[in-house]
C-alpha cells in the first residue's frame, strides 16, 4: 500500500481522503476497542475476539475495492457468490495471528523506525518533499476518520511487523537453479494445436450388452461396487430460519437500541459524482484544457453518453475505467474546488469547467443522500432483524433441548409419534433418511460431521444428543444398521450395465482413432481424415507449458503436457476425455531462449521466492487456527449467508 501510494500521487492525491481511508480499513483492523460482547463477535481467536466493528470497516474497504475493480459488475449478488464477508473474517484472523507470532518471535517495530514510515508517505509531504507539520498531519488524520494519531500510527506499526515477519521467513527461502530454469520455461514456452475429437456417442447404437457379458463384467469387478456401512435415521430439526420471525421485538426494545446506538445510524451527507479529468499545468495548458471540456460538455448535452466519453478523454486513469464514477465522498474527502462545485450541484447537472491543482474537470453529480441521523421508522427492520438474530440462536438450541427431554421423557420411539410432536410447532421439522454412508452428507439435513460421528457410534434405537446443524437444532434416532456389503446385480444392474456399455464404447472410440493416425502416418493429412469421419478439425489457442485448456476437457493436461514432447507437424494421441477422445497436431511450438533467461533469472527467482514466503506464511497461519481453536459465530455466518462448509475452524 505504501508503495502504491508512491507511485501514485500524481493520479490520486487529488482524492486525497478517499486513500486515507483506505488506510483505516487496510492498516488499523482494531479502531474499536475493548471487550466485545457476543453480539458483536464475527470470531474467537483461542480467547481473542474479533469484533463486527473491525469485520464492518474491513468490509467496506474491500466491496469499495471490488466496486472500483468491476464497476457495475459488483453486484451485491456478486459479493454473495464471491463470500466477501468470509474473505474479510479470515483476512482480520489471520492478520491477528501473524502479528501474535511476530512478537512471539521477538520482532519490534522501534520509534523511529514508525517515523520513517510515516515521513515517506506523500500524503504526509509537502511539495518540497518535508514533512507538512504536526498540524496538518493531525488535520489530515482527523478528516479521514482516525480519532486520533496515535490510532493511525498503531496501524502503521503493525504493518511494518507484519513486513518483518515476511522478511524473516524469506531468509529462509531458497529457490534451486533447476526449479528457476522449469518456471520460465513453463511462462515463455508456447504451443498450440490442431485437434478433432470423436465422441463415444457416434457408437452407441453399435454396442448391445447380452446378459451373460453383464455377469460376467459384474463379476470381475464386485469390489467396484461394495457398499459400507449405513445407516438410516429419522430426525428433528428446530429450523432457525423458520423460529427467528416468531421471535417478538417490542416497540421499546427498537426504540431502545436505537437511542443506545445513535452513531450506527448516522450518515454524513454524501455525493456520488462521475468526472472527465485533463491534466494541465500552467495558464496556457489550463486554457487548452477548459476549451477541450467545453467541447466535451456541449458533446454531453447533445446527446452523448458522459460515461463513454470519460473512457475516451479522462486522464484519469483509475476512474476513466468506470465511466468517471468516483463513488461516494463525503466533505473532506476531495480537494477544495470540487467538493464546492459537487455540492453546490443539482442531481444530473453537468458542472464545469472546474479548475483545481491537478487539471481541468467537469463534474456530473449522479446522487446526493442528505446527512443526518435515519429515522427510526426506517432502521426498524433492521433492528428487528438484528435482535431477532442475536436471540435465534439460543432459543433454537433451548428449544430443541426441551423437546428431546420431551421425547425421553415420554419414551416416544416411533416415526408417527415424532411427526406428532413436530406438527405441533411451526418451526420444527420432522424427516426421515434413506441408509447413507459415514463419509456422506445427512439427506435433509446436510454436512454435519458430529452428528454423522454421533449416529455412527450409536445402536439401533438410539437417540442422539441434539447437535447444531446449518439449518438448526439437530437430534436423530437410529431406525436401520446396514452391514457392509456387495449388492445383488440384479440391485444395481443399470448401473453396472451403463458402466459396461461405456468402456465398450471407450474401446471403440480408441481403436478408430489409432486407425485415423496410422493414416496420417501413410500420407493422409489431419483434414482428410477428420473429413472421412465427418469432424471438425479446430485450432487451440497458444498455451504455455502445464496449462490447462478448457476446450479439451479433461485430456487437456495430457494434451498440455505431450505438445512440449512433440515437434511441429507430429500427431499425437489418442487422449481419452469423459466424452470419448482426441487425436491432435502439434500447429506451432516456441522454444524458449537460454540467453533470454540468463536475463529473467534473478526476476524468475524473485517471484518464486516470494510465492514460497506466501506458501510459508499460509501454512503457519493454517496450523496456529487449529492450535487456537478459531471458531465464527453462527449470528456472523446466519448474517451474511456464509456457507458452513467453507468455514474454517
Amino acid at each position: 500500500m505504501l508503495q502504491w501510494l508512491r507511485d501514485n500521487l500524481k493520479t490520486f492525491s487529488w482524492t486525497l481522503g478517499l486513500v486515507i481511508i483506505a488506510f483505516v480499513a487496510l492498516y488499523i483492523p482494531d479502531l474499536v476497542t475493548g471487550a466485545a460482547d457476543d453480539a458483536n463477535t464475527i470470531a474467537t481467536i483461542g480467547d481473542e475476539v474479533v469484533s463486527m466493528d473491525e469485520f464492518r470497516g474491513r468490509y467496506q474497504y474491500m466491496e469499495q475495492t471490488y466496486k472500483q475493480q468491476l464497476g457495475d459488475q459488483a453486484t451485491p449478488e456478486l459479493m454473495r457468490q464471491l463470500q466477501l464477508p468470509l474473505q474479510v473474517a479470515n483476512s482480520l484472523i489471520d492478520e491477528r495471528i501473524l502479528i501474535a507470532e511476530g512478537k512471539a518471535m521477538g520482532l519490534l517495530v522501534s520509534d523511529a523506525e514508525l517515523g520513517e514510515a510515516i515521513l515517506r508517505q506523500p500524503v504526509f509531504q509537502d511539495e518540497k518533499g518535508n514533512f507538512i507539520g504536526d498540524e496538518d498531519y493531525q488535520r489530515i488524520l482527523s478528516t479521514s476518520g482516525f480519532p486520533s494519531p496515535a490510532s493511525y500510527e498503531e496501524g502503521v506499526r503493525k504493518d511494518l511487523l507484519l513486513q518483518k515477519v515476511r522478511s524473516i521467513l524469506a531468509q529462509n527461502v531458497y529457490v534451486p537453479d533447476s526449479e528457476v530454469e522449469r518456471s520460465y520455461r513453463e511462462q515463455v514456452e508456447r504451443a498450440k494445436v490442431r485437434y478433432l475429437q470423436l465422441p463415444r456417442s457416434r457408437f452407441a447404437s453399435e454396442v448391445n450388452i447380452a446378459a451373460d457379458e453383464l455377469a460376467s463384467y459384474y463379476a470381475g469387478h464386485q469390489e467396484e461396487y461394495r457398499r459400507q456401512e449405513r445407516r438410516a435415521i429419522s430426525y428433528l430439526i428446530v429450523d432457525v430460519s423458520r423460529l427467528r420471525p416468531q421471535l417478538e421485538v417490542s416497540d421499546e426494545e427498537l426504540l431502545a437500541y436505537y437511542q443506545a446506538n445513535q452513531a450506527e445510524f448516522t450518515r454524513e451527507e454524501q455525493v456520488r459524482a462521475s468526472h472527465i479529468l485533463l491534466q494541465a499545468d500552467g495558464d496556457d495548458e489550463v486554457a487548452v484544457a477548459e476549451r477541450r471540456i467545453e467541447e466535451i460538455r456541449q458533446r454531453i448535452e447533445g446527446g452523448e453518453d458522459f460515461a463513454a466519453l470519460a473512457r475516451e478523454f479522462s486522464e484519469d486513469t483509475v476512474s476513466k475505467a468506470r465511466g468517471g464514477d468516483l463513488n461516494f465522498f463525503a466533505r473532506g474527502g476531495m480537494v477544495a474546488p470540487f467538493e464546492e462545485a459537487a455540492f453546490g450541484a443539482q442531481i444530473g447537472e453537468l458542472v464545469g469547467p472546474v479548475r483545481t491543482e491537478f487539471g481541468v474537470h467537469l463534474i456530473k453529480v449522479t446522487a446526493h443522500p442528505q446527512g443526518g441521523v435515519i429515522p427510526l421508522d426506517q432502521a426498524s427492520n433492521g433492528i428487528r432483524f438484528k435482535l431477532q438474530n442475536q436471540r435465534a440462536e439460543p432459543e433454537t438450541e433451548s428449544r430443541m433441548r426441551a423437546l428431546a427431554s420431551r421425547i425421553a421423557d415420554q419414551g416416544l420411539t416411533t416415526d408417527e409419534e415424532w411427526q406428532a410432536v413436530a406438527e405441533e410447532f411451526d418451526e420444527v421439522i420432522f424427516g426421515t433418511s434413506p441408509p447413507f454412508e459415514n463419509t456422506a452428507a445427512i439427506p435433509g439435513i446436510g454436512q454435519v460431521p458430529a452428528l454423522v460421528a454421533a449416529i455412527f457410534e450409536a445402536e439401533t434405537g438410539t437417540v442422539t444428543d441434539p447437535v447444531k446443524a446449518p439449518r438448526g437444532w439437530t437430534l436423530a434416532r437410529v431406525n436401520e444398521i446396514l452391514e457392509p456389503s456387495v449388492p445383488e446385480l440384479t440391485e444395481i444392474e443399470p448401473q453396472v450395465r451403463q458402466a459396461l456399455k461405456q468402456e465398450r464404447l471407450q474401446e471403440r472410440v480408441m481403436e478408430r482413432l489409432r486407425a485415423a493416425k496410422e493414416q496420417i502416418a501413410a500420407g493422409e493429412s489431419v483434414d482428410a481424415v477428420a473429413a472421412e469421419l465427418d469432424l471438425e478439425v479446430k485450432e487451440s489457442q497458444e498455451f504455455g507449458r502445464g496449462t490447462p485448456l478448457s476446450e479439451l476437457g479433461s485430456a487437456s493436461a495430457a494434451i498440455s503436457q505431450a505438445a512440449f514432447s512433440m515437434v511441429e507437424g507430429e500427431v499425437g494421441g489418442p487422449y481419452a476425455d469423459t466424452q470419448g477422445a482426441t487425436l491432435i497436431e502439434v500447429a506451432e511450438r516456441k522454444q524458449w531462449d537460454p540467453s533470454e533467461f540468463e536475463e529473467n533469472k534473478d526476476s524468475t527467482r524473485a517471484t518464486l521466492e516470494n510465492a514460497e514466503v506466501q506458501r510459508l506464511i499460509g501454512a503457519m497461519v493454517q496450523k496456529k487456527r487449529l492450535e487456537l481453536d478459531v471458531k465464527f459465530k453462527r449470528n456472523f455466518i446466519e448474517s451474511f449467508e456464509i456457507d458452513p462448509s467453507r468455514v474454517e475452524g
